[in-house]
């Protein structure tokens, strides 16, 4: 245990100085802030180019779905760059060689780089998240929302199934450029193979776009629930597969 705790101080202390950390934190703290501002102003714009596009009053769900855009497309972009290297870069650098050989534990490396990443993208996230609740708040447009953890908790599972893969693409390949490649097939699997009728429900990608159904009650948590489970299942599989190629991995 003190092995894992020690290892997991060091890949924190990592990434503040290779300003992963920053870049993370400061990426989702100005998408809190853009997202909900952009509608605003967007809206008080009401020139007529203006008015086709958006709608003619600001409010929280407009926000929100702005956010949530930002996250499925710039947010998950970003995690998956500040990510990449994260198992990638100490393999093809041999710098866990030492730490291995006096006896840390294999999995201990990859439980404490998920864990840390992890953690990293959770802050992230409720960062962003919390700033564009109190944005929206100061601007008071009174919606209810609805099922807010199940809706907030959408997009983290799927930044949670990134970073697993994207920590097996390293143990696979051993280069940056290597999981990202592994990323992109597994979305490309997930995004094409997994569409047919009887299986569209248990795809983790079925699920974009579903946080705003959530928040406006057009859908209820019990209808992602195989979604939510699927996630968890292949998280899961994804860190156990890892631990798995990584020791018996010749360094």
């Amino acid at each position: 245990m003190k092995a894992f705790v020690a290892f997991t101080k060091k890949e924190f202390l990592e990434s503040f100085c290779s300003f992963r950390a920053v870049v993370l934190l400061a990426a989702f703290a100005l998408m809190g802030v853009i997202c909900p501002l952009f509608i605003k102003y967007a809206v008080d714009a009401r020139g007529s180019d203006v008015q086709g596009v958006f709608p003619l009053e600001f409010t929280a769900m407009e926000s929100w779905q702005a956010f949530f855009g930002g996250i499925d497309m710039l947010g998950i972009m970003i995690l998956a760059i500040v990510f990449c290297g994260i198992m990638a870069n100490e393999l093809s650098q041999g710098t866990l060689i030492n730490l291995l050989t006096k006896g840390l534990r294999r999995s201990t490396v990859i439980l404490a780089k998920f864990l840390t990443a992890s953690i990293l993208w959770t802050i992230s996230y409720l960062l962003g998240i919390t700033i564009c609740s109190i944005i929206i708040m100061c601007y008071g447009p009174g919606d209810a929302i609805n099922y807010v953890f199940f809706a907030f908790l959408a997009p983290w599972l799927l930044g949670e199934l990134l970073i697993a893969t994207l920590v097996l693409g390293g143990v696979l390949l051993k280069s940056y450029w290597g999981a990202l490649v592994v990323l992109l097939v597994a979305i490309a699997i997930l995004s094409t193979v997994l569409t047919a009728p009887e299986t569209l429900k248990y795809n983790p990608m079925s699920i974009t776009g579903g946080s705003l159904e959530l928040l406006s009650g057009q859908k209820n948590p019990a209808y992602f629930a195989p979604v939510f489970i699927t996630y968890a299942a292949i998280t899961t599989t994804l860190v156990v597969a890892a631990i798995a190629k990584f020791n018996k991995k010749q360094l």
